[in-house]
């Protein structure tokens, strides 16, 4: 029978999106079975709190003087664009000082042993790095990976087809989306 002097103590930050923080909470879903092993907390915004609770994690609140931050960048009244979303980008950007701040003042007074983080939570990425903290990225979906030959997720609705026109169509739907990532 294996026995544990200290529990291992997990954070898991993901924003409050359904698609970012429920993946990951599958991950850690039987971890909970094994209450004597691990010590788990969740990091996310103010709209997902109710859930992860009911769950059994406990959790820490980012931006709880502002409960729908997150929600105000992500949710528009419009249809998607190119844009829409370098604007979500720059939004997302104007937060980070003030998460960096929030997760290095939670990991200060509760230091984890390690960290999950979903892809998106970038700022976690420099807090472990300050507080010598190993991490782990999690990705919750493939189509957010980028491939070489065939037609590229975030263009969405192209159906990939086997002609020259249809090839070239997607190299240059690739390039776009390589470079507006950059």
């Amino acid at each position: 029978m294996d026995t544990y002097k200290e529990k291992i103590k997990l954070a898991v930050v993901a924003p409050p999106f359904s698609g970012h923080l429920y993946p990951i909470l599958e991950l850690v879903l039987p971890l909970l079975k094994e209450k004597d092993k691990y010590d788990i907390c969740v990091y996310t915004g103010f709209q997902k709190e109710e859930v992860i609770k009911k769950l059994g994690f406990s959790v820490k609140v980012l931006l709880s003087d502002k409960p729908t931050a997150f929600e105000k960048i992500s949710d528009t009244d419009r249809q998607t664009n190119p844009l829409i979303a370098y604007k979500q980008f720059k939004e997302n950007m104007g937060l980070m000082p003030e998460v960096i701040k929030e997760i290095e003042a939670f990991f200060t007074e509760n230091k984890p042993d390690i960290v999950l983080a979903d892809f998106i939570a970038v700022p976690v990425g420099f807090v472990c790095k300050k507080f010598n903290i190993p991490w782990i990225t999690s990705i919750p979906t493939p189509f957010a990976i980028e491939n070489k030959t065939t037609t590229p997720a975030y263009v969405g609705g192209l159906y990939p087809r086997n002609n020259f026109f249809f090839k070239l169509r997607d190299k240059l739907a690739r390039g776009l989306v390589r470079n507006f990532k950059n």
